[in-house]
C-alpha cells in the first residue's frame, strides 16, 4: 500500500497511454485514478524490460498493489512534438547537403531544444572569416 505521506513514488501499471520520456521528447504527466486514491504523475520513464514507471505523489487517499488503475486526466505537450519534428527537419536539411554526421544528442523540451551533431566541419566553414561571429566565436 502506497498512503498520501508518501513523498514521491513510482507505479508500475499493466498497460498505460502515458508516454514516457524518450527520443528527447518530455513524457506526459497527469492523473491516475484508482479505487482507494489518486496520483499525481508528474513523468514517466521506461525500465530496460519495457515497463511503464509512473513517478508522482499520492494526492489523495492510498493507492494498494492490485487496484485497477484508470487515467483520468493526461497532458501531452504539443510543443514537444513539434519541436521533435522539427528536429527531424534540421536532420533531413543536413543528409540533403549531402552531410551524414551523426546525431549526437537531442532534446526536444521547451526551453532547451537542441541537435547536435558530430560534423567534419572546420572553424572556418562554421564562421567564416569577415562574417563578424568569427571574432566573437574566438574570444
Amino acid at each position: 500500500m502506497i498512503d498520501k505521506t508518501s513523498d514521491r513514488v513510482a507505479v508500475e501499471v499493466d498497460v498505460s497511454p502515458f508516454y514516457p520520456q524518450g527520443g528527447g521528447q518530455p513524457s506526459d504527466t497527469g492523473f491516475i485514478e484508482a479505487p482507494h486514491g489518486r496520483l499525481v504523475v508528474l513523468e514517466v520513464s521506461r525500465t530496460s524490460e519495457g515497463i511503464a514507471l509512473h513517478h508522482g505523489r499520492v494526492v489523495d487517499g492510498r493507492l494498494e498493489i492490485g487496484d485497477l488503475a484508470v487515467p483520468l486526466s493526461i497532458s501531452r505537450s504539443g510543443d514537444g512534438a513539434r519541436l521533435h519534428t522539427g528536429g527531424g527537419v534540421i536532420c533531413d536539411a543536413t543528409a540533403e547537403l549531402g552531410r551524414r554526421w551523426p546525431v549526437t544528442a537531442a532534446s526536444h523540451v521547451p526551453g532547451q531544444s537542441r541537435v547536435a551533431f558530430a560534423t567534419d566541419l572546420t572553424g572556418e566553414e562554421v564562421y567564416p572569416s569577415g562574417s563578424g561571429r568569427d571574432q566573437a566565436a574566438m574570444s
